[in-house]
């Protein structure tokens, strides 16, 4: 044991990796392309901190600070000599060296930066929503803002639509609820900011009650063509929140059959689709889903 204490207290040369994380860019500016991960310290030190540094610290990393560079424009891009030494101070406060290191592998970087562009785009909600008893969405979200500003490389943001949010889980939910969510950033780095980082998501709750009304089938396509369906009216019951049952009327439905001559179904029996309903109903079934029908001739 005091052989080992003797080894230990004895000052040794030695090289140390250490992984790097750039820090503070350019609000305007993306890093891009391949940066330098990785800083070699060579330094001269005693056998407790090689074995604190290089066996008890796993994966050391530090911070590289870029809020001071100089850049120059080269083929549309920013570029950046940086000298490892002038970080030397810096890396031995953040990884608690009790000495200066000799030497800095490689003893520069070259980093190149594009232009941030920007883009806005609409931001969609992210919800699982699960709901008590005879309760339901009453009408659509309201997301507020309901676009955002994402920054990002020009041919990245190119690509992007719509932004999600973090996804949010309310559940048994029996009247309105709003919340505050932030925006999901991919982990592809695609996205590297976004402006504002949250938004308000109001989730309208109501309870509903179950109505069944009576409508005639209207065919679509077959021009000219002149149709009768058996049945002619069908039954579709639908849901619709208690606060708007008093808004609803038979006029706001229309059910429709569509009539290709050039696919014509098998069984001689088109399928029906709700071609209009207030956007706060909630379509349960339509009896019959499929109506038989001919086409009427007309005599000269």
């Amino acid at each position: 044991m005091i052989w080992l204490l003797i080894v230990l207290s004895r000052d040794y040369s030695t090289s140390l990796p250490v992984s790097i994380e750039y820090d503070k860019v350019p609000n305007n500016l993306l890093l891009v392309g391949e940066p330098e991960n990785k800083l070699i310290l060579n330094l001269k030190t005693n056998g407790w901190n090689i074995l604190k540094y290089k066996y008890l610290k796993k994966h050391p990393t530090v911070l590289i600070d870029l809020s001071s560079l100089n850049l120059k424009r080269e083929n549309g891009f920013f570029v950046a000599t940086v000298l490892t030494s002038r970080f030397q101070a810096e890396i031995s406060d953040q990884l608690d060296l009790p000495t200066l290191f000799n030497e800095l592998i490689p003893r520069e970087i070259q980093l190149e930066f594009e232009a941030v562009a920007s883009k806005k785009v609409p931001v969609v909600a992210d919800l699982q929503l699960s709901f008590k008893k005879q309760y339901s969405l009453s009408d659509s979200l309201l997301i507020s803002p309901d676009s955002v500003l994402i920054f990002g490389s020009a041919e990245n943001l190119s690509g992007i639509k719509t932004v999600r949010t973090l996804q949010v889980a309310v559940e048994n939910a029996d009247q309105d609820k709003t919340l505050m969510t932030g925006i999901y950033m991919p982990g592809d780095q695609s996205i590297k900011r976004v402006r504002p980082e949250e938004v308000e998501i109001f989730i309208p709750v109501s309870e509903y009650t179950e109505e069944t009304i009576v409508l005639p089938v209207h065919v679509e396509g077959g021009d000219g063509l002149k149709f009768k369906t058996f049945p002619e009216e069908v039954s579709l019951v639908y849901h619709v929140p208690l606060r708007h049952y008093a808004r609803v009327s038979k006029g706001f439905f229309e059910v429709s059959a569509l009539y290709d001559p050039e696919k014509p179904e098998a069984d001689n029996r088109l399928p029906l689709t709700v071609k209009s309903r207030p956007a706060f109903v909630k379509v349960v079934k339509i009896s019959p889903d499929r109506v038989e029908y001919i086409i009427i001739k007309e005599t000269p």
